[in-house]
């Protein structure tokens, strides 16, 4: 078991899709700019050449900015926690090690800024859920 914390920027890009009181359906697309500071531990494995691993912890996420354009119509609030699980494998060849992982995100808190609008008043709760590969070459 070993401890791995990095602090890595995020940029996020999603979509609301919402029914209005017409019924048609409307979208809003939110992009952000974050800082993550995930605490994880690895559950990791002794082979020499292959070592595949498992991580758990949580990651405390910051909003830096949102996109201006719909600031006034929905916000999300600037702190986020979330619970984490992943897997993958760690391969060392000659001069350096890849180390692929899937990583799976869920928001723990309601990360929805209530302004009062039609947009943010279509939505009782909002929280993240991300699922990410990724690639570390050491």
């Amino acid at each position: 078991i070993s401890y791995r914390q990095r602090i890595l920027l995020n940029f996020e890009s999603s979509t609301l899709e919402f029914e209005n009181k017409k019924n048609e359906i409307q979208q809003l697309k939110l992009r952000n700019i974050l800082i993550a500071a995930p605490v994880h531990f690895m559950f990791q494995s002794n082979y020499k050449k292959y070592r595949p691993f498992l991580i758990a912890g949580s990651t405390i996420k910051y909003n830096l900015g949102q996109e201006k354009t719909v600031v006034d119509k929905f916000q999300i609030k600037p702190f986020d926690i979330t619970a984490d699980l992943g897997i993958g494998i760690e391969v060392k060849l000659n001069k350096f090690t890849i180390a692929p992982e899937i990583n799976f995100s869920h928001g723990l808190l309601n990360i929805q800024n209530n302004l009062g609008t039609n947009y943010s008043n279509a939505f009782s709760k909002l929280s993240r859920q991300n699922v990410v590969f990724l690639v570390a070459v050491r």
